[in-house]
């Protein structure tokens, strides 16, 4: 599989997106955006603060949109220097503002000569000073639109990239699904290439043993035989399918949740950006700075006191309208941040009209509508951009956390294709065919003593060849089992010590060689939780003992063995309990010995000796 976290598909969004990429980007310098900016220009240049006459309002939205044609010209000029040195979409975010710079400065200067020449302007120096206005909002006005279509670029680029790795990391779990099917075909091969007709070999052999004189008594083996083999090819051709089938639905339902977890949010797209566009305190303190310093150029300290104070309470009530609604229903956002920048504007009609120290408006309405304009036209590109930015972070987490779950999925679906190799390597290449060999070895020594003349016990026959018959049969359909890491052996007794809480008191000890054992033998791990659990299952039912101890070590006897001692308070074993059960059963099919004996203080003490899988595999090998 290919690395793609090596080609990029994990880079940090905030690496690849900062404000310094949007406003250098190609779009910086696109007509198409200076084109949508040309209305601001136009009515920030009519609001300027100077009182024109009903004939000169016309006259100066005229100049204003010509200083906008000229920095349009300068614009257009500047690309195509930029596509002969084939440099477009490559500025630097220092050439980006120098072409910006002269840009306003063009638009400066034709509107201020047009308003020194057409004499709107008596006084020469208004005129610099009118250059100065258009210049430093036609650069401010354009850097606001940049900006904004730079986020919103900038969002749908990144999540259309994020959701990308999303189907990629989808197509890497169909490949782990497959590599897993790939593992469960290997071992259906296996089985019928190797352990199938071996077991019709030894089938032919306990026919022929059987059919010899005075060897009646084997019918039971032949049986037996016939029965072991029929169960193990009805579980390769039916058992093995139902449980791969249900490991095939177990896998499908984690890549689903993981796609669950990569889908909770969908991009809402524009509506969704403009639907929950506010205005955020932040956004209000900066409208109520600006008036307020407005005020205090004229001279009215009180004025700009008043209106702050009044523009506060307005921000304030509107944020918390904004909690109350928490984005429902939708749009919720929108009209509140409206009617915010509603109730400042009539804050600032309403104190200008007080006359608080002989300050009073001297514009007109109309100026006080398109002041307003300006300002909503402004807010909503920044409230556009801070939205668009908040989604961007929101779906970037979402999307993130669903590719996590993804990777995980990808990883376990992994880890099971590499336990199940190792399973059907391990025991059809080690433990079945030890089995057989060790059957095959079995029949062979008893079918040589006869031909010697000896009389060699029939039922030792029966019984060695039935256990390891039965054996078999269990490790076959180990390999089937849905494979999972199992718990350590410290983790299950806690487990055994929580359900017990109340009727038995468990301690244990476990010495760190045979941790190391139970470590590598995953099979052994089993079998000692399950010999423990009848062990104090016993010790409380039958033996009444209220606190028990479980010492685990490796066995002095024979290396690669597991020794598991049980001792508790109880009455002591009784006479029906030293013929076992089916904790005993369980310990001699797996080849082990136990002993149960009376302790001198009271109570039982149970010694168990378990072999290893590897142990076992090589001694009947």
């Amino acid at each position: 599989m290919a690395n793609f976290e090596a080609k990029g598909g994990r880079r940090n969004v905030l690496d690849r997106w900062s404000a310094r990429t949007a406003i250098a980007g190609e779009w910086s310098t696109s007509p198409t955006l200076w084109l949508l900016a040309f209305p601001f220009i136009v009515l920030v240049q009519q609001g300027r603060f100077h009182r024109f006459t009903a004939g000169e309002t016309p006259a100066v939205l005229g100049i204003s949109f010509l200083g906008q044609v000229g920095a349009l010209l300068v614009l257009l000029a500047a690309r195509r220097i930029g596509a002969r040195r084939r440099a477009v979409g490559t500025r630097s975010l220092m050439a980006v503002i120098g072409i910006w710079l002269i840009a306003g400065g063009g638009a400066g200067a034709v509107t201020g000569w047009l308003m020194g020449w057409l004499q709107i302007i008596q006084v020469q120096g208004q005129v610099l000073t009118a250059m100065l206005i258009m210049a430093i909002t036609t650069v401010l006005t354009y850097l606001l639109v940049s900006f904004t279509i730079g986020v919103v670029r900038g969002h749908r680029a990144e999540v259309g990239r994020l959701r990308a790795y999303r189907d990629v990391l989808v197509l890497r779990s169909q490949e782990s699904g497959a590599y897993v099917e790939d593992q469960q075909r290997l071992l259906r091969a296996a089985l019928n290439d190797a352990v199938l007709p071996a077991f019709r070999d030894l089938v032919e052999r306990v026919e022929a043993l059987s059919c010899r004189p005075l060897q009646e008594e084997l019918v039971p083996l032949r049986l037996r035989v016939i029965n072991t083999s029929e169960t193990l090819v009805g579980r390769v051709e039916i058992g093995i399918d139902d449980a791969f089938q249900q490991q095939r639905t177990n896998r499908q339902r984690r890549i689903a949740q993981g796609r669950i977890a990569q889908g909770r949010r969908t991009d809402g797209g524009w509506r969704s950006i403009i639907l929950n566009t506010s205005v955020t305190p932040r956004m209000g303190c900066l409208i109520v700075v600006g008036f307020a310093f407005m005020e205090r150029l004229r001279g009215c300290v009180t004025t700009s006191v008043v209106m702050a104070v009044g523009m506060v309470l307005v921000v304030l009530a509107g944020a918390a309208v904004r909690r109350h609604f928490s984005g429902e229903p939708p749009g919720s956002r929108l009209a509140v941040g409206v009617a915010t920048l509603g109730a400042i504007l009539l804050v600032f009609w309403w104190v200008t009209r007080l006359g608080i120290s002989g300050c009073s408006w001297s514009g007109s309405t109309l100026l006080i509508v398109t002041s307003g304009c300006t300002l909503v036209g402004a807010l909503v590109f920044a409230g556009v951009s801070l939205e668009a930015d908040r989604q961007l972070r929101l779906i970037k987490d979402e999307l993130h956390d669903g590719n996590d779950a993804s990777q995980a999925a990808i990883a376990a679906l992994n880890e099971t294709g590499r336990i199940l190799r190792d399973q059907v390597s391990y025991v059809l290449n080690g433990v079945l065919q030890g089995r057989l060999a060790a059957v095959s070895i079995a029949l062979q020594a008893h079918i040589d003593e006869l031909g010697r003349g000896g009389h060699p016990s029939t039922d030792r026959l029966v019984e060695q060849v039935t256990a390891l018959l039965r054996l078999a049969d269990r490790d076959l359909a180990e390999i089937v089992t849905e494979p999972v890491q199992s718990l350590r052996l410290d983790e299950a007794l806690h487990q055994l010590r929580s359900r017990w809480a109340g009727l038995l008191t468990v301690g244990w000890d476990i010495e760190p060689a045979a941790q190391g054992l139970l470590d590598d033998d995953v099979f052994l791990l089993q079998l000692a939780n399950e010999v423990i659990d009848h062990a104090v299952r016993n010790s409380s039912r039958h033996g009444g003992a209220t606190g028990l101890t479980i010492q685990v070590s490796t066995s002095g006897v024979v290396v690669g063995w597991l020794r598991i001692r049980v001792q508790d308070n109880g009455f002591g074993p009784g006479p029906d309990e030293a013929l076992g059960g089916s904790g005993a059963r369980l310990v001699t099919e797996r080849l082990g010995t136990w002993a149960l004996r009376s302790r001198n203080g009271g109570g039982a003490e149970l010694t168990v000796d378990l072999p290893g899988s590897r142990w076992s595999s090589d001694h009947h090998a």
